[in-house]
């Protein structure tokens, strides 16, 4: 579905002649498409679970390359790499809350235990029930803070 979404809105900003868009869309096209072939799977339409994984971790490389080119002063290749990550962003759900992320994982901390080496099936557990709505470096940072309080 939102493979047939992205394609659809490529199609649109090819028609409004809107060369940004047209550019970011078909970097998340062939990004889907490599995926693809690493599965050999390039005749099927992705599993949205699959996309959604892979436009989280497009959209953090973004923000990193972004990052980078303000602390290099390159401000103009910033802003590329910021709205591409809006676009994609735009595909991704909505993000939850801090209050709502922290009420999984104390859910979770409460089924599995709050011991330390159950981080990892406890980081599992969130990235499963949260699919791209929180970041996972901030649910593992979460996590880690409340299991060695």
């Amino acid at each position: 579905m939102i493979e047939s979404k992205i394609e659809n809105d490529l199609k649109k900003a090819m028609l409004a002649q809107d060369k940004s868009l047209i550019s970011a869309l078909r970097n998340i096209k062939a990004t889907i498409l490599n995926k693809k072939i690493e599965l050999n799977n390039r005749a099927d339409v992705l599993d949205d679970k699959i996309i959604i994984e892979l436009l989280s971790k497009e959209a953090k490389k973004r923000q990193d390359s972004a990052d980078l080119y303000i602390q290099g002063d390159r401000p103009e290749k910033a802003d590329a790499e910021i709205y591409e990550k809006k676009i994609i962003e735009g595909y991704l759900p909505e993000q939850l809350s801090s209050k709502e992320l922290e009420e999984i994982i104390d859910k979770e901390i409460s089924l599995q235990g709050k011991d330390i080496a159950k981080l990892g099936s406890i980081i599992q557990a969130i990235k499963l029930k949260t699919l791209g709505q929180a970041d996972l470096s901030s649910i593992a940072k979460i996590i880690k803070e409340k299991l060695t309080k």
